[in-house]
């Protein structure tokens, strides 16, 4: 034992609760950070585009480089707060995953992965590397629609999105 008490089923439950609460409020503000910098970088571009446009005086291309420098700093200090923010999410992560094994939850554990729900999950057979003709043929098809649609030439109807 690691000297810790063992804690009841129902005591694990309530922090088990918690954990979640927690996990859910690390993933709105993590998303809510990076919507922040990533919305005050464009305004802040846009501004410089604009400036740009607007005329070539020696004040102008002062202040384009002032909020270009504005730019990199936001930047900077947004990498290094989704990167806290991400450590954050790991480690409350963890704790909901020891959880879900203390309470034996198995399959019925909330996944970590939501986001991944739209994506297929490779099949056994396809992670060991090798490939089928049935997945060379589907990479071919995607390949040569992707292709088209990049250099102009789709078919018509067109199979690209608009």
């Amino acid at each position: 034992m690691s000297g810790e008490p063992e804690l009841s089923r129902e005591d694990l439950r309530k922090q088990y609760e918690l954990v979640l609460q927690e996990y859910r409020f690390q993933v709105l503000l993590n998303w809510d950070r990076a919507k922040h910098f990533l919305i005050f970088n464009a305004g802040l571009f846009a501004a410089a585009v604009a400036l740009y446009k607007s005329g070539a005086t020696a004040m102008a291309k002062v202040g384009i480089a002032v909020l270009l420098v504005l730019c990199a700093a936001n930047s900077i200090v947004g990498r290094h707060a989704v990167g806290e923010g991400h450590r954050m999410y790991r480690a409350i992560r963890g704790t909901k995953t020891k959880l879900e094994k203390a309470l034996r939850i198995g399959d019925y554990a909330i996944s970590d992965r939501t986001w991944l729900h739209a994506v297929p999950v490779p099949s056994p057979t396809q992670t060991t590397g090798r490939t089928t003709a049935a997945t060379k043929s589907r990479h071919n098809e995607h390949g040569s629609r992707n292709r088209a649609c990049f250099q102009g030439s789709a078919p018509s109807p067109s199979p690209c999105r608009a």
